[in-house]
Order: C-alpha cells, then structure tokens, then sequence
C-alpha cells in the first residue's frame, strides 16, 4: 500500500510546494502594497498639512501648531537654519526627534523632504517644508511629523484578509489538484496491481480501459501483452506436452516395432506355404500390420522432426490407398464409406505423411461410430484454385463448440482416454506442407467434418476411379 501510495504522494508534493510558494509570495506582496499604500497616503496628508501651513501666511505659533496637529493627528516643529527646534506642537520634544533635526538640517528654499524616522520606537514618517515668511526671523523650515503605527497596522489587518482570500483560494487549488492527481495515480495504482496479479500467474482478467488519454493507451497495451503472454505460456505448455507425449510415444513405438517386423516376416513366409483358400486371410493380416506401422511410424514422428520428402502425387489415389487399407475394419464395425473424388487434385507433398494424417482423419470418424455409421471421405478444389482440399466426414454426433475450442488451440480428443496426438499430427502435416486442418464441427453428414487443405501442384499419376 505503502508502494502504491508513494507516487501519489510524490506529486501531490511536487505540486503543493510551488502552490504554497506562490501562496506566501502572494501575501507577501499583497502586504507590502498595502503598507507602502498606506504610508503613502499618511505622507500625503503630512505633506498637504505642511504645504498649507506654510502658505497659509498665518503666524506659526504653538497655539496654532497644536490646534492643526490635533486636526490632522499630524506633529509639527519650526526649525532655525542650524536645525535647532524653535517651536512645536510637541508638549515636550523627544531627545531622540532633537537629535534628528540637527543631522537634518532645512534650508529656506527647495524641494520638500522626506524621510523615515522612529521616535523612541515609534515608526514616523517627516516632511519639511520650507517657510519664507514668519512672525519669528529665525523659523527657515517646518517639519510635519506623523506616526506610521496606525498605517501599518491597517495594512495588517488589510494583509490578513488577503491571507484568508489566498489560504480559500489554495485550497480549492489544492482540492482540484488533488482530484486530478487521482485521477492520474488511480488508473497507475490499478495497472500496478494488475501487474502483481499477471505476475502471479492471472491471465484472465482485463484492465478496463476509459477515453483516449495515455492511460487508457497503457491499459489497452497492457491487457494485449496479458493476452500474448497467456497465449504463448498455452503454446509453451502444448509444446511440452505433445514434446512428453512424443517422447513416450516414441519408446512404446521402439519397443513394438522390432517384433512387428519379425510379425511381418513370419506372415510372409507363411503365405508361401498355406493354400490358395487361406491367401486372403494372411493378406488381410498383412494389412493390419501395415496398419500398425503406419501407427507405429506416427508415433515416431511426434518425436523428431521428419523431412518432408516432396513428389508429385494425386491425394485421390492416397485416400483410395487409406480406405482400402481399412476396408475391412471398417466393414467389421458396420461403417459403410462413400467416396466423392475429382480428378487431378495433385500436390506436391510427402505421401507418407499425408497418408498418416488421412489414417488418422479416417480412424477418427471411425471411433466417433461406435455403433456404425457413415463416412464420406472427397477431395475437390477449393475456392482458391492453388489449393486441394482432402475432407472426412462422418454420420456422428459433431462437436461441442467447447471440445472444438480446445481441438483448436492444442491437443485434445473427445475420446474418454484420448490425447489428440492424431489431430496435432495432422495439423503439424498441414502446416509443414503449407496448408492448414479445417475443422467444422457438424458436416455434410451431420457429424464432424475435418480437411486437410494443401497448395496445389502437378500430377502424372492417373485420377482415382470415383
């Protein structure tokens, strides 16, 4: 959580902090104009005090000072040439005001003057006017002394409403931030957990993705790599899987094949000796072995990679090879078998690959009539004329969509002890010789369909009868 949480807090930071750094500049400024706005205005008024009483041409007495410094809230003093207080509005000078009129010497003629005094810690701010006519000879300057207390508190008290203003307005800044950096971190905070559960082997689940923004655009890229890697751990797994299956199949077809040879053997030397009557049992033996080899030939080729041995060959012809090979099995398990073969459907391929897959197509029809049935075994053209098209079809019950999911991403069978190695063969013969396995669930016949679909190529050999 406390991971989760972090970024959040990173740029809640990094946007807080220049939002508090423009707050206090803010108040800063806003409180400094209010005092030098402040003092401004109590300089006016000392100034204006001033210039009217040294114009008004009244005699400048004690009496009238006061009077006029009880008016305006505003000191006044005469000065002599050398800076000496003649008269004031003062009842008694502070030393400290003495002080600084000597240092601050008027003269009779300029500009007015200004500066900051404090009296006995005191802020004050001192104008002096120069005076050209007195009842007293030695009065060249009056200087108009007001306390700045008063300013600057107002300008406080002025700079706390601003503060109140400003300290309201981050706020609500700070509220907006904070709803779009959650509104940022959320989707990252989602993502992050998502990635903990893919990590932990979900394949499953999928980000919900909302607008068009950089997050959604994470998000979709995140769920299309969750697809890929639960995709390819399948196919990892289908590949170990039919790499074990393989690797037994081949030891169980090791161990067979050398008294299947000596079997073979015998039954020919056999058929040398027995009668004419008997000749169609010991070829029907021999063809239930060949049988068993081409069994036994499929297993090994799950186990190693086999070379594809190319020729000219019609497909007619090797289906023909297939049913006859397994006429009379079929026969014994009442299937009866229809053929629908056009001519000149040549490939270049591998016949004894193609016939193993065609052997294992037929067998599987076969197995899916347990109490007989038909089998339609054709082979046409196919919309693309650069490809053949080998199809079986049988009178079974079909497939169910999800047994046909599985049938079509891996091995599977819908046979109680299956382990669809046949189908997986079939569609590695297709692939290795350009073409693909088709798979309809319910066919022409009502039942499973599957096709073996092979680019095209060129044949001497003769079409198969139909």
């Amino acid at each position: 959580m406390q991971k989760r949480g972090s970024i959040y807090l990173r740029l809640m930071l990094a946007a807080l902090l220049p939002l508090l750094a423009g707050m206090a500049g803010a108040f800063v400024i806003a409180t400094a104009a209010f005092t030098r706005a402040l003092e401004g205005r109590v300089e006016e008024q000392a100034e204006h005090a001033a210039t009217v009483l040294t114009r008004s041409r009244l005699p400048l007495t004690p009496d009238l000072l006061r009077r006029v410094a009880e008016l305006e809230r505003t000191d006044f003093l005469l000065l002599d040439s050398t800076g000496r207080i003649v008269e004031s509005s003062y009842a008694s000078v502070p030393v400290a005001l003495s002080r600084a009129m000597e240092t601050w010497r008027g003269g009779s003629a300029g500009p007015l003057g200004r500066a900051h005094l404090d009296i006995d810690g005191t802020p004050s701010i001192a104008v002096m006017a120069p005076v050209s006519s007195a009842a007293d000879s030695r009065v060249v300057a009056l200087v108009a002394i007001a306390s700045l207390v008063d300013a600057r508190a107002a300008a406080w008290r002025a700079a706390g409403g601003v503060a109140l203003a400003v300290l309201v307005a981050g706020a609500l800044m700070a509220a907006l931030l904070r709803y779009r950096i959650r509104a940022i971190t959320q989707p990252l905070e989602r993502v992050a957990a998502f990635a903990g559960a893919v990590a932990a082997g979900g394949r499953d689940d999928r980000l919900p993705v909302y607008g068009q923004d950089e997050l959604a655009t994470l998000s979709r890229a995140v769920n299309d790599m969750t697809q890929r890697i639960g995709e390819y751990e399948s196919q990892l797994a289908a590949k170990t899987r039919l790499s074990a299956l393989g690797e037994m199949a081949a030891r169980i077809a090791h161990e067979v094949r050398n008294p299947l040879t000596g079997l073979k053997m015998q039954l020919e030397l056999l058929g040398e000796r027995v009668t004419a009557a008997e000749q169609p049992t010991i070829r029907q033996l021999l063809d239930e072995v060949k049988r068993l080899e081409l069994v036994v030939d499929s297993s090994l080729t799950l186990a190693r990679d086999r070379p594809v041995r190319r020729e000219a060959v019609d497909v007619s012809v090797l289906a023909r090879d297939v049913l006859s090979l397994l006429g009379p099995s079929l026969t014994h398990r009442n299937i009866s078998v229809g053929t629908r073969f056009e001519a000149n459907r040549a490939i270049e391929g591998d016949p004894d690959q193609i016939r193993q897959a065609l052997l294992n197509l037929v067998g599987n029809a076969a197995d899916a009539l347990p109490g007989g049935g038909r089998i339609l075994v054709s082979t046409a053209c196919a919309l693309d004329p650069a490809r053949v098209i080998v199809q079986v079809s049988d009178s079974g019950p079909g497939i169910g969509d999800e047994v046909a999911s599985r049938l079509a991403t891996g091995p599977a069978s819908t046979k109680p002890f299956g382990l669809g190695l046949g189908l997986m063969l079939c569609r590695e013969v297709a692939t290795t010789h350009g073409g693909e396995l088709v798979m309809t669930a319910h066919g022409v016949l009502g039942g499973a369909s599957f096709a073996l679909e092979l680019p095209a190529g060129t044949s001497n050999a003769q079409p198969a009868p139909t």
